[in-house]
């Protein structure tokens, strides 16, 4: 079978020494490994949280579920460079297998009275999977403890679900993906509102999930991300602006503060 043969090529592009390239962890994953290694002993992360949604690093908050995830990894690996990265490796793969349903299931059927076979959408799930096995971005991210390739592959699987009428657990990923990175904190809600019938017991069904998160954002400095990375969080264009305006003859004129 073709797409085993895809999946082994997936696997060993991302599983061969990623213990040692990249040389050494990152910041971000050396924080996410030992607060891991903090909650297995002791119940609480490395500032004194006890099993936070999210969890407090350099400043800034991160989503806890990667750290959460890895307490098994640790536990039967060491604190290891391996180990940290072992659960990215394999939604790395997942997210291979999940591309390919998902290409599959969106090719339409050229030849519908055949019943369930289709062989295009069979070979452009195939093409598919295997672009994404050598995509030199999901490789970099797949090959260390990046929250964004978790994510990702939760999304893929997310919409797969959806658009196979599996709501319920449909709803379970993109919740899942916005305890996992905070940019799908946004795109969750929104793919949501494309690929979910609007019924109440969705919508309710979705609130309760996200509900300890968003207790989390409204009481702690959880939320300091978003407002770090904003439209309008870096000053520094405006007081450019201001600054170009005080060198024109006529700074004050309309078309100039347009300007």
């Amino acid at each position: 079978n073709m797409m085993i043969i895809i999946l082994i090529l997936a696997a060993v592009l991302r599983l061969s020494f990623i213990g040692s390239f990249p040389s050494g962890l990152n910041a971000d994953e050396a924080a996410l490994g030992y607060n891991a290694y903090s909650l297995m002993l002791t119940g609480r992360d490395e500032h004194g949280h006890a099993w936070p949604i999210n969890l407090e690093s350099f400043g800034d908050f991160k989503p806890a579920f990667y750290a959460y995830m890895l307490i098994p990894f640790i536990k039967i690996f060491g604190l290891t460079e391996f180990a940290v990265r072992l659960p990215s490796v394999i939604f790395g793969i997942l997210g291979v297998w999940g591309i390919y349903l998902l290409c599959k299931y969106l090719t339409p059927n050229p030849s519908p009275n055949l019943g369930e076979g289709n062989e295009r959408g069979e070979v452009l799930g195939r093409i598919a999977a295997l672009l994404l096995t050598i995509s030199p971005w999901h490789l970099h991210f797949s090959r260390g403890a990046w929250e964004v390739n978790v994510a990702t592959t939760l999304l893929i699987f997310a919409v797969w679900l959806a658009l196979k009428s599996r709501y319920a657990l449909s709803i379970m990923l993109l919740a899942l993906s916005m305890y996992t990175y905070q940019s799908t904190r946004l795109i969750a809600p929104l793919l949501g509102l494309v690929v979910i019938p609007k019924k109440l017991k969705y919508l309710a069904f979705s609130g309760i999930l996200i509900l300890p998160l968003a207790y989390s954002l409204l009481t702690s400095n959880a939320g300091s991300r978003l407002s770090g990375v904003g439209l309008l969080a870096d000053s520094g264009p405006e007081n450019r602006s201001i600054e170009l305006r005080g060198q024109h003859k006529e700074w004050n004129t309309i078309f100039v503060r347009l300007l």
